[in-house]
């Protein structure tokens, strides 16, 4: 596969991903409209794509670098660690939760 176009496979699966993160955030914050439930649900999603998604790059790189499957045994380990990637997802959810926030409230000011 050529470079160009495995950039633009990447590039395409990272925004799948945001979009489907974007998502997450918008169900958390419809299924619950109190703080401390969503922030539960918010610190779960954070966690859970932290653990995945070191291995789930792995998968993407080498699926595109050599258009064959990799093993299981292939792919980096599950991220366990409450490291800096957490910390990366959570500010991102922050920031789409905000957003939404603002969105909904600039609707409602508008209603009236």
């Amino acid at each position: 596969m050529g470079a160009s176009t495995a950039l633009i496979i990447g590039w395409c699966v990272h925004l799948f991903i945001s979009v489907c993160c974007g998502l997450g955030v918008g169900i958390a914050l419809l299924v619950s409209r109190k703080a401390i439930p969503f922030i539960v649900q918010i610190l779960f999603l954070g966690w859970l794509i932290t653990v995945i998604a070191t291995p789930a790059n792995g998968l993407l790189v080498k699926l595109i670098g050599t258009k064959v499957l990799p093993s299981i045994e292939q792919l980096p380990a599950l991220n366990f660690q409450l490291d800096v990637k957490l910390i990366l997802y959570l500010v991102f959810f922050v920031a789409i939760a905000m957003t939404l926030w603002i969105i909904d409230r600039n609707r409602h000011s508008s209603d009236t």
